[in-house]
């Protein structure tokens, strides 16, 4: 069977968000860390998952792992500034992401998701 760009992708999502559940909440992000690692599998290139998912192009399977991946992001430490901070900002695109899941196709949905990934936001905060 000739695996095809999708797949590849959705299996690399699958093994980041498992490698991620088991110590979601047990440190603080450093390089290599899960937080780390979650970024760099929704938010990195081009042809992102959140870049497909703002764009409407994201299938349902993507979006699921994009909230699977968020609700991991909720539950980490943050690498630096306050907690309530890192859950308001979390919480957000956890909640936007959701939405979309349920209302893939809904412009109003991926509004909210283009607006709770404010990634400078979140950056200058915590990063």
């Amino acid at each position: 069977m000739k695996l095809n760009r999708f797949s590849i992708t959705i299996v690399a999502v699958v093994v980041v968000v498992a490698a991620t559940i088991p110590t979601a909440s047990t440190r603080a992000a450093a390089p290599g860390s899960n937080i780390s690692r979650i970024m760099k599998a929704a938010h990195t290139g081009r042809n992102s998952l959140a870049n497909r998912a703002k764009a409407g192009k994201a299938s349902a399977r993507e979006i699921d792992a994009l909230a699977r991946m968020y609700r991991s992001l909720y539950n980490q430490k943050p690498p630096k500034g306050s907690a309530a901070s890192w859950k308001q900002k979390t919480v957000a695109i956890l909640r936007a992401s959701e939405t979309m899941k349920r209302k893939p196709t809904d412009p109003k949905a991926r509004a909210a998701y283009s607006k709770a990934l404010n990634c400078t936001a979140c950056h200058r905060a915590h990063r």
